[in-house]
């Protein structure tokens, strides 16, 4: 666990302690489904022209909008380039997201590709056009930078004392707080048909 954190600490440069909390409601506001996909998409690629590193990878076929419906539920549950959404159908409403935050067998830049993915998905999550737009005109920033900012000197930190034990119990641990509460969980798969054993970031 420390290991897999200490790559995480080179590869985004930043310390910290961590806690581990519950899971209030967090009385936000939701994203609309296909606006998350769409911001997601464009801060991606604006941030693989800008910093010439890729984040996400764009098939000529493929456009970064739901693309694959899985098992229903109370919700929709469907697939996009940012991850796994579930969906409340009655709005569009994005629910709950679930991304691959790091995967432990991966190298160092497919590690750095995931963790940028997640940041242009949370920034997605928090930041609108709008204030994408503000951020530009008054502070000659984007939303993808702020995240980024934001992701390194305040999730980072609660980060580094996240308990292994716990997680592997099914515990989630609360990592950030804003438009969207912001958890991470660890799955072993490496007996699967996956092979991975991977920690996820939520948002709920």
């Amino acid at each position: 666990m420390k290991k897999v954190f200490a790559l995480l600490f080179c590869l985004m440069l930043s310390i910290g302690t961590a806690q581990a909390a519950a899971l209030p409601a967090s009385g936000s506001t939701r994203v609309d489904a296909f606006s998350f996909c769409e911001l997601y998409i464009e801060r991606a690629l604006e941030w693989q022209q800008t910093k010439k590193f890729e984040v996400v990878e764009i098939r000529d076929n493929y456009n970064g909008f739901i693309s694959e419906f899985l098992p229903p539920s109370d919700y929709l549950e469907v697939q996009c380039a940012a991850g796994f959404l579930s969906i409340d159908p009655s709005d569009y409403s994005l629910h709950e997201f679930q991304t691959p935050l790091i995967v432990v067998s991966y190298d160092k830049e497919e590690a750095q590709r995931l963790i940028l993915s997640a940041i242009m998905a949370m920034s997605a999550l928090e930041y609108t056009k709008g204030d994408d737009s503000l951020m530009r005109i008054t502070n000659g920033t984007t939303a993808a930078n702020k995240m980024y900012d934001i992701f390194t000197r305040e999730v980072i930190p609660k980060l580094n004392d996240v308990t292994f034990g716990s997680l592997l119990a099914g515990n989630e641990y609360e990592i950030y707080r804003g438009n969207y509460i912001y958890t991470l969980t660890y799955y072993d798969m490496s007996d699967s048909s996956y092979g991975y054993k991977v920690y996820y970031l939520n948002a709920h």
